[in-house]
């Protein structure tokens, strides 16, 4: 995988360890003020981000079913938005998931959010309230073939 404006190899690693999934909660809590660490739980697979030993962003893969995945906690260090990691961090996510559909929720107030993964392929389908306001549903269909697929 190649880096971006110049940067070193860029890669999406999956974290296993303690020290790996401290550092995924600790980012996940700072990129949101509503989260405190101790209501953050590991309920996905989580994967970093890495650029030149630097953790850019981190995402977490969340399997619902054989047709669908859920990406939860896309997350971006303040240092490192605006620079496409994000939007990297959730393509390259997008290949990891092995059912035909993604979802995703992302807060209405979360411009930001909202236009990355518009720009990833998802598609708007409900409006519901959630618990930090109105939460809007995206999906992604990703893999024609991955609901034949034998996990």
């Amino acid at each position: 995988m190649t880096g971006l404006k110049g940067g070193g190899i860029m890669k999406l690693v999956r974290a296993i360890s303690k020290q790996a999934l401290s550092k995924v909660a600790e980012i996940v809590v700072a990129a949101n003020p509503n989260r405190e660490s101790s209501s953050f739980r590991f309920n996905a697979r989580y994967y970093m981000l890495i650029e030149n030993r630097i953790i850019k962003a981190v995402v977490g893969l969340r399997r619902l079913s054989w047709y669908l995945t859920e990406i939860k906690h896309l997350a971006v260090p303040q240092r490192f938005r605006g620079r496409g990691y994000g939007k990297r961090a959730v393509l390259e996510a997008l290949k990891k998931a092995r059912t035909p559909t993604v979802c995703a929720t992302v807060r209405v107030d979360n411009n930001v959010s909202l236009n990355l993964f518009l720009r990833c392929g998802f598609r708007p389908v409900m409006e519901f309230d959630g618990q930090s306001g109105k939460v809007l549903l995206m999906f992604n269909k990703v893999h024609e073939e991955a609901g034949n697929e034998k996990n």
